[in-house]
């Protein structure tokens, strides 16, 4: 799945690459594109600020969901459905949860939802931010290490096998190869979600 937003532009990463000139800036973008894809798999969420809708699974012994965009903006509707007629359905009252805005967390009371497969469906905004500029200014350490990513690729384009016909061959070569260093998962580390592995 493609990045729901990139984390750096070709301008940030060539002048922090110390790159010159437009010959690789094909292979830039795709690597640039690959490295936000891992970023946002390897954090357990997405970054762009947007309206979303999501549905879940809502088992008997579980109260507790994480959405994929946060820090959460708003909270349009909660529904929960077992026949999934969610526009039939009546929307779960707002006292029966609790909202961790910040680390993109419901909790529910016990008993509020009707479980079941996708039975629960939430409708809200949230996310980091709406641009990739937006990235860039408030998050330097976020784009720090997407730019270190995309010059560790770089850096090793040869060994990657840099000809490709299209960015998802290349972010599948990429997710393979990469080994990323400890220091920039640990820039990573308050932008991940508690539940990504």
């Amino acid at each position: 799945m493609a990045a729901s937003i990139l984390l750096v532009d070709l301008a940030g990463v060539k002048a922090y690459s110390g790159i010159n000139g437009s010959e690789h800036d094909t292979l830039l973008g795709y690597l640039i594109a690959a490295a936000s894809e891992w970023i946002e798999s390897h954090c357990g969420r997405l970054f762009k600020k947007e309206n979303r809708t999501e549905i879940h699974n809502a088992w008997t012994d579980r109260r507790v969901f994480q959405l994929r965009a946060w820090p959460i903006v708003s909270v349009t509707s909660v529904k929960s459905a077992r026949d999934w007629d969610f526009d039939g359905a009546t929307a779960v009252d707002e006292a029966d949860y609790d909202i961790d805005t910040a680390r993109g967390k419901l909790r529910f009371r016990a008993g509020v939802l009707e479980t079941g497969p996708r039975s629960l469906q939430v409708v809200y905004e949230g996310g980091l931010e709406a641009t990739t500029a937006d990235i860039i200014a408030n998050h330097p350490t976020l784009t720090l290490a997407c730019d270190q990513i995309v010059e560790g690729l770089y850096r090793r384009r040869k060994q990657l096998d840099q000809v490709t016909e299209s960015i998802s061959s290349m972010a599948a070569k990429t997710r393979k190869d990469l080994k990323v260093p400890t220091m920039t998962k640990i820039l990573l580390g308050p932008y991940r979600s508690s539940e990504a592995i």
